[in-house]
């Protein structure tokens, strides 16, 4: 078994599937976007967006989902 720290900022935006691993940080209102990994040592910088995986900075907003009529 392995421990180590996972710091998440205030306001900060994990998406759906993504995976945050030991050892990293994620700043206040930072990014990570839908089905990516923030791997060990890796850190995203207040108000930063990342996406991929392993992950890589991008300026693509994940906080706001497009509003869509349901589907019937």
């Amino acid at each position: 078994m392995r421990f180590g720290n996972t710091d998440v900022g205030a306001d900060a935006t994990v998406g759906a599937g993504a995976v945050v691993d030991l050892n990293t940080k994620i700043g206040n209102n930072a990014q990570l976007g839908h089905a990516s990994a923030l791997v060990e040592g890796q850190s995203i910088p207040d108000n930063g967006r990342a996406h991929g995986s392993p992950s890589v900075s991008t300026a693509t907003d994940f906080s706001h989902v497009q509003e869509h009529a349901p589907s019937r």
